[in-house]
């Protein structure tokens, strides 16, 4: 199937169905390593994730962008420099904690305050965009959507001669990205058997290959 066939990526649409962009999302992620290592695994696995994506895509619709496929094939979100950045201070987690623990469950909340430091602490100072999430659905997986999203996004921001930069939670993507020019700047191990957290950065006009 080509790219065509998806139909045109919408960039920034003005009316957006957050409800199908989270079931998206959430069947893209469904076996992330690291969104399976922090949040729940019980029955409740499939609504956790779209509680979770839902209450991450309010804040993108705010202040990033949204980049979807016609009908929903695929998602990816962006933030332009200076937004994105997660409040992590202990007065803001303590007002969060109850939503925490409806994605996480309590034997898996420490797991969660641990990925979201390392967010926080290794986001960079200087500007950047910021990819926070690029998803397809399985069965869609595979046919270059990932692809055509970077390559139609990454054109623009090498326009401005830009930094873009994200954390990358499935080792199988590293080359994906490693493609569009991003580079590894750093690899968390998570606590215990927990999987890699990939820090990645990539400059103005980066080869691609």
């Amino acid at each position: 199937m080509s790219h065509s066939e998806f139909g045109t990526v919408l960039i920034e649409p003005t009316s957006i169905d957050l409800p199908k962009l989270a079931d998206t999302l959430a069947q893209a992620f469904m076996d992330d390593p690291v969104l399976s290592w922090t949040l729940r695994q019980d029955n409740r696995r499939k609504w956790a994730l779209r509680r979770y994506f839902t209450f991450l895509l309010g804040n993108a619709v705010e202040e990033g962008e949204v980049m979807v496929t016609k009908n929903f094939e695929a998602c990816a979100v962006w933030f332009p420099p200076g937004k994105g950045f997660i409040d992590a201070s202990s007065e803001v987690m303590k007002t969060l904690q109850p939503e925490l623990l409806r994605w996480s469950r309590k034997d898996r909340l420490d797991r969660l305050f641990e990925v979201i430091r390392l967010f926080v602490e290794n986001r960079p100072s200087w500007p950047h965009y910021y990819l926070e999430f690029l998803g397809v659905i399985p069965k869609y997986q595979g046919r270059g959507l990932g692809t055509q999203f970077l390559t139609s996004k990454l054109a623009l921001i090498d326009k401005e001669d830009a930094h873009a930069y994200l954390e990358n939670s499935n080792e199988r993507n590293t080359l994906l990205y490693s493609r569009h020019g991003f580079k590894v700047i750093k690899q968390t191990s998570l606590v215990g058997s927990g999987p890699i957290l990939t820090f990645m950065r990539r400059n103005p006009n980066e080869k691609i290959h």
